[in-house]
Order: C-alpha cells, then sequence, then structure tokens
C-alpha cells in the first residue's frame, strides 16, 4: 500500500527536524506511544498501543533512519507487529519551506513535510485491505502531525 501526504507547519522548519529526531519529544507526539527509545545508531524500539477496532493492541517494532540531510529530508524503514499482524515499510520525507509573503519580509512563515512511502501488512491487516487500513493509517497520521505541531509550539514557548 502507497502512503502519501503532508502537513503544513506553522514552525520554523529546524524547529520540526529538532523535534523529529528527539526521541523523547517524538514519543510525546506519536499517538499511542508507549515506548520510543535508541537501541543504536539511528535505530529506534518503539512500542504503540493502537485503538482501532478490530487493530487495537500493542504492537512493537524498530524503526531505523537510513539518511538524513538536515533539516531536508530523511529516508526511514520501520517494521514491527501485534494483534492485527505485521507491518513492513518505508518512505522518504521532505521538509520544504513555504513561500514568504513579500510583506512577511524575511521572517519564515513555515515548513511543509511530505511524505511518500510503501507499506506491507500481513495478518488481519492484509485480510482487511487497504480500503480498511489507509483511512486509519491516515487518521493516526493526521492526530500525529497536530501533535506533532503543538509539541514543538510548547517547546518554543519555552524557550522564549
Amino acid at each position: 500500500m502507497r502512503l502519501q501526504g503532508g502537513h503544513v507547519f506553522h514552525v520554523p522548519r529546524e524547529a520540526i527536524w529538532d523535534c523529529l529526531f528527539d526521541p523523547a519529544r517524538l514519543a510525546r507526539a506519536l499517538p499511542g506511544c508507549q515506548r520510543f527509545e535508541p537501541t543504536g545508531p539511528n535505530t529506534y524500539a518503539v512500542e504503540l498501543r493502537i485503538s482501532l477496532a478490530v487493530l487495537t493492541g500493542r504492537y512493537q517494532g524498530t524503526i531505523t533512519v537510513d539518511e538524513a540531510v538536515a533539516p531536508e529530508y530523511f529516508t526511514l524503514r520501520a517494521e514491527g507487529s501485534g494483534p492485527g499482524g505485521r507491518v513492513r515499510g518505508g518512505g522518504r520525507f521532505d521538509l520544504e519551506l513555504l513561500p514568504t509573503p513579500a510583506d512577511a519580509g524575511a521572517v519564515e512563515v513555515g515548513c511543509s513535510l511530505r511524505y511518500d512511502g510503501q507499506v506491507e501488512f500481513s495478518g488481519l491487516l492484509k485480510i482487511l485491505g487497504a480500503q480498511v487500513v489507509s483511512p486509519a493509517a491516515r487518521a493516526v497520521i493526521d492526530r500525529f502531525f497536530g501533535r506533532l505541531e503543538a509539541e514543538i509550539v510548547a517547546h518554543l514557548a519555552q524557550q522564549r
């Protein structure tokens, strides 16, 4: 299944990048995250509690960042398993500055984070298929982006 999309953030690109690569802050932004810990260079152990109908339960896995060019893009691989089956996939995440309006001067007004990846499923996840799994995945992704922006805004406010 292909997952594509994005989110427009109204915070500086570097603040988004910093949050995405801070395990403690990223864990607070991930819906249902119970654990997000480094296990090696660019590799993390993850545990999520998912509450989506028949897919409800604890999912455990790993995330590996394969390539990162700060603050422009990164690629990652992820795999995990839980009551609904196994998940394996990867993708690319691009952080692009939004065009600055002429009346904003040199002030950065935001950034677009775009993602494009492939995910493979087994077990119940595969049986349910993209018609069920895709909307559920998009709902979790949308919640994540909202929580990520809130985490960044709170962090920036503390720094002032």
